[in-house]
């Protein structure tokens, strides 16, 4: 994968959290930001981005005692907020991306690779590792990997052929992979090509679009996240259906045929 841009030059220490949440207070404060204050994160990095003013008197009362209340209002829809997260931090600010249903963050269990663990240090074993990773390897996002099974994770070591040009291991991939929108960070760029134009695979389109951009995408295959993916009531399940999951792959083979299928 050729090297398709300068490394991006950025503060590690200078990272902020971006939260997007539509009608999941509740779930906001028992799970995501349980999590941040577990790991003691500053709050003064952190942002939640609600859909409008309702929204945010509403967040505002049940975030009344936690240490974590920095509310904006952004836009309603996944594809607008996400968006408008971009457009809403300067140029050059390294920023990490969590959903707001977090239960865990989990790393490869270093004794025993069959086996998850929660991140002992949310900085230095996961949000650290991926920022240099990314910089190292001449990319602008890093993200996890998808599916919460140490097995599959572990398993990355012992394909041969996951490994034709010396750039991966079982610890990093690095080419053009699907960088799922429940934890990432990236270094953001206020390039329009950048913004995403689809609601239910907004995720896989701004991977895609990376790549372009970049010629390579960087996704940490040791580490992972606990989260009600598809269950979890408000978010994007008050619009996802059947017919919008569609219309989101439709969208992406249309604008996107050599890099999806």
């Amino acid at each position: 994968y050729p090297v398709r841009s300068p490394r991006p030059k950025f503060r590690i220490d200078q990272y902020q959290i971006a939260i997007p949440s539509f009608k999941r207070d509740g779930t906001l404060v028992e799970k995501t930001l349980k999590v941040l204050e577990q790991y003691k994160v500053d709050p003064k990095r952190v942002t939640i981005f609600v859909a409008d003013e309702a929204e945010r008197e509403k967040y505002a009362k049940t975030l009344a005692h936690s240490p974590y209340q920095n509310l904006v209002i952004a836009q309603e829809g996944i594809k607008e907020v996400r968006n408008f997260m971009w457009t809403y931090y300067p140029e050059g600010t390294p920023v990490v991306f969590m959903d707001d249903d977090l239960k865990k963050v989990q790393v490869l269990d270093p004794a025993d690779r069959k086996k998850l663990i929660s991140a002992p240090d949310l900085f230095e074993d996961v949000i650290k590792p991926g920022f240099n990773a990314m910089r190292e390897n001449h990319a602008y996002i890093w993200g996890i990997y998808a599916t919460g099974n140490a097995g599959f994770m572990a398993g990355m070591d012992s394909d041969p052929e996951a490994d034709p040009s010396g750039e991966n291991s079982a610890a990093i991939t690095i080419g053009n992979v699907y960088i799922i929108g429940s934890f990432f960070g990236a270094i953001i760029r206020h390039d329009p090509k950048l913004l995403v134009g689809c609601a239910d695979k907004e995720d896989h389109e701004r991977s895609v679009t990376h790549f372009i951009k970049d010629g390579r995408v960087v996704r940490l295959d040791f580490a992972t996240v606990e989260s009600g993916y598809y269950t979890e009531k408000g978010g994007l399940q008050e619009t996802r259906t059947d017919e919008t999951v569609r219309v989101g792959a439709e969208y992406m083979l249309n604008h996107y045929p050599k890099y999806v299928k």
